[in-house]
């Protein structure tokens, strides 16, 4: 039941977060809207006109740029060799790991292959350059912009593959596991058409578009002006649904959780007439080499269905049915005993209620299994002991 609470939390987290993220899409949505195409050698010439009057570095205009991409020093990308302005290339590393799970209505325990990846590179040349409307030349300082390029790569190399030391010039240390590298690459090409907003200004002594100082948006982008209005519409609307839905969910969890906590509160140690049986603890008690207890702390005298299971590994599936658990037990409790290895606690509702408990013990050995109940106390005891 606490991963129940926990979900519930990180759901409603989520709903914020994705609430956080709409806001910040309407907000660049808005801006795109409200602010106006402008001229390069309009800027220039107004510019220059307040310089004469007032000197440099008092303009300042936050506007759009629609133009092409050019440069005096073009760059060459790391994996097509595309002549551009900027460039990113990324290598990640995929491999494959043994995991483990619990089957929560069987108790057994699964290993199963799960791929994997992490990054191993990541860089990003992003210097100065010049855009071009036809009316004039304007340098764009791209630093702190949300850049929007194209991707023009995206492969995957097994890690043995010769190319990728002979065409990419790549080299990395052999690890376990590895599958392979997945390389991708994002360029603005020269001469590509681009769509900027930002604030032109003088303040640096030369005339440039680059990150405003009110924090407004700042985007260069190879997308048209009309394709980013339309994504941030559907981001807006996806944040707003996925918030929606992550808060419902989170408020379902957390109401379920307390309505769950309510229905196992318990006053008193003593159990009355009627009462619901209620798993109130359970305690491991690693006695000698050769036996070893878990005892239930009950509200009332119980006997639960004990069924030993041998397959792969020896455990013993203990289920009590219609009986309640006292929330703040652990479903899995690591016991490092000789004879029992963990204590398994589970939920199940089909095909009827039950706590499931399951005992993991170790496996190549003959065990006499007994159980106990101590009526004064309450409690249940199973007790697992080598056999002689």
């Amino acid at each position: 039941m606490n991963a129940i609470i926990i979900v519930g939390i990180i759901l409603i987290i989520a709903s914020l977060g994705l609430l956080w993220f709409r806001q910040n899409s309407a907000k660049k949505l808005q801006d795109i809207r409200d602010t106006e195409t402008s001229k390069i050698d309009l800027h220039i010439e107004t510019s220059q006109g307040i310089a004469k009057d007032m000197g440099s570095g008092y303009y300042a205009q936050y506007t759009e740029i629609k133009g092409a991409a050019v440069t005096d020093r073009p760059m060459i990308s790391q994996f097509t060799k595309k002549e551009c302005v900027y460039y990113r290339s990324q290598v990640t590393r995929e491999w494959q790991e043994e995991v483990e799970d619990t089957d929560s209505k069987t108790g057994e325990t699964r290993r199963r292959m799960e791929r994997r990846s992490e990054v191993m590179a990541d860089n990003v040349n992003s210097p100065d350059f010049w855009v071009d409307d036809g009316t004039g030349k304007l340098k764009i300082r791209p630093s702190g912009s949300q850049i929007e390029a194209m991707q023009v790569f995206d492969s995957f190399m097994p890690q043995n593959d010769p190319m990728l030391i002979s065409k990419f010039n790549l080299s990395f240390l052999p690890h376990t596991n590895t599958i392979g590298y997945r390389l991708k690459e994002w360029i603005i090409p020269t001469n590509q058409s681009l769509y900027i907003i930002g604030e032109i200004s003088d303040k640096d002594g030369e005339l440039s578009l680059k990150k405003p100082q009110d924090k407004r948006t700042f985007i260069v982008s190879t997308k048209s002006e009309n394709e980013l209005i339309e994504s941030s519409q559907k981001k807006i609307l996806l944040a707003t649904i996925g918030a929606i839905i992550c808060f419902i969910l989170g408020l379902f969890c957390l109401t379920y959780f307390f309505a769950y906590a309510a229905s196992f509160a318990y006053v008193g140690s003593s159990a009355y007439a009627g009462e619901t049986p209620l798993i109130k603890e359970i305690k491991f008690e690693k006695g000698t080499d050769e036996i070893e207890k878990v005892y239930f702390f009950m509200n009332a005298r119980y006997f639960p269905q004990i069924l030993p299971i041998e397959d792969k590994d020896f455990k013993l599936v203990c289920d009590f049915p219609n009986v309640k658990l006292n929330i703040g037990i652990s479903s899995h409790i690591k016991t490092n005993g000789n004879l029992i290895r963990s204590i398994r606690v589970g939920i199940h509702q089909q095909p009827k209620p039950k706590i499931r408990v399951v005992l993991d013990l170790v496996s190549k050995k003959d065990y006499a299994v007994e159980p106990l109940f101590y009526e004064k106390e309450k409690i249940f005891a199973i007790e697992v002991k080598l056999k002689k």
